[in-house]
């Protein structure tokens, strides 16, 4: 009986978000919230931006799910949520922007991230709003976040010891897979009918950044930063060369890797987003391991290999490097 109800329970939840994507759908076309092509884009026709907005709706799920246990975590995504929702109608001022960000992050990491000394603060926040901020840049292409978001979830929720994995955690990864794949159903297409939209990338990394800090702090292992290796290589990589080129790295680009793979080579947009999800899906299963280790040393090492590789691919694809 009570499989039964666990399963109504998530059909429900899904029947829910996919109720709520077709609703945002009919007002985003009203007015007129839609993504048109511009000078950084890889997609030729225009589509429903902040389709993303269903992430959130999966962690005001969970949220309600754990019995309203977890405010200041729904209260950080959801502020990081609204700030980037209102940045993807009307562009806001970068300051403004920044200021809401980092107080949603603050309240993820001191929910997540319990027990950490104060000092530690100030860099964590910086370096969580730096990976919200990357996931948006990385979110350019049909499929690539849904995908990736997809691998590291299915590899917090099933991939690691039972016994770190609390129940409200693993819920958590469980409801937002449920958002993923009812955003990927309309995103993972030839000709995408929506974009996930900064509210939906960097609400998706607030959910990534407070589960992959919680499962830090519990087992004390810096390592769980290798589940953002893939994404955290083309962003810190792309930047680093365009610095190298004296290139300004907040005007619009379309230097990053699977920008280069979809417009020079003319890669489909899905195979890339595949190839990416599955690179990191490869890391992921070589890292697991790893943790149970303590293996620091070994992912510094892994990552500056992953990162010259990283380096050669740009070579070989791309005659600027």
């Amino acid at each position: 009986m009570e499989l039964y109800q666990s399963i109504a329970r998530y059909f429900a939840a899904a029947l829910a978000l996919l109720v709520l994507e077709l609703v945002y759908f009919r007002v985003a076309r009203f007015y007129s919230i839609v993504d048109k092509p511009n000078a950084r884009s890889s997609h030729l026709i225009p589509a429903i931006r902040g389709g993303g907005v269903i992430f959130l709706a999966a962690a005001l799920i969970w949220y309600a799910w754990t019995g309203f246990q977890h405010t200041m975590t729904a209260a950080g995504l959801s502020a990081i949520a609204v700030i980037s929702f209102l940045d993807d109608v009307v562009t806001l001022p970068a300051r403004w922007r920044l200021i809401v960000q980092l107080s949603g992050t603050v309240l993820l990491v001191l929910t997540a991230a319990i027990g950490l000394p104060g000092w530690w603060l100030v860099p964590v926040c910086i370096v969580a709003t730096g990976v919200m901020n990357a996931f948006n840049f990385m979110d350019g292409i049909n499929g690539i976040t849904g995908i990736y978001a997809a691998v590291t979830l299915i590899t917090l929720r099933w991939g690691l010891p039972a016994d770190i994995v609390s129940t409200d955690l693993a819920l958590l990864c469980e409801v937002s897979l449920l958002a993923t794949a009812v955003f990927l159903f309309f995103n993972f297409r030839g000709t995408a009918l929506c974009f996930a939209g900064d509210v939906g990338s960097v609400t998706m990394a607030g959910i990534i950044i407070y589960l992959l800090l919680s499962y830090m702090m519990r087992t004390q292992n810096p390592a769980w930063l290798l589940l953002l290796l893939v994404y955290g290589i083309d962003s810190i990589g792309t930047i680093l060369i365009r610095l190298s080129r004296r290139e300004n790295i907040f005007k619009a680009h379309r230097s990053h890797l699977y920008q280069i793979l979809c417009n020079e080579r003319k890669l489909p947009h899905r195979t890339v987003a595949i190839v990416y999800g599955a690179v990191q899906a490869v890391v992921n299963v070589l890292a697991i391991a790893w943790f149970q280790h303590q293996a620091f040393v070994w992912t510094v090492v892994f990552t500056l290999i992953t990162g010259v590789i990283y380096l050669a691919i740009r070579r070989m694809v791309s005659v600027h490097g």
